[in-house]
């Protein structure tokens, strides 16, 4: 019994929103989709969500500062496909 391996990256854009403002966000990610018949599969993901926050600083005089911020995410999925047409 041999599974069929899938890996794949992916790229996405999206919105990020926090307690006081939305934020434009992209995803690298990199995953592997296994399939264990031709209708049933699992699918194992990262993804790193990207977006740059402005904030009030802390530091002495204040202001606003901007910061890289990164949100992981982990997937675990299972598919359900439907069968091959009759020949």
């Amino acid at each position: 019994y041999i599974a069929y391996l899938e890996p794949f990256f992916s790229f996405g854009l999206g919105m990020a929103k926090t307690e006081s403002k939305n934020y434009f966000t992209f995803f690298p990610g990199i995953g592997i989709r296994a399939f264990f018949r031709e209708w049933v599969s699992m699918k194992l993901e990262f993804r790193d969500y990207l977006y740059s926050e402005t904030y009030e600083s802390r530091a002495a005089g204040g202001g606003e500062a901007t910061a890289l911020r990164n949100n992981y995410a982990v997937v675990l999925s299972l598919s359900f496909w439907l069968p091959k047409m009759p020949r």
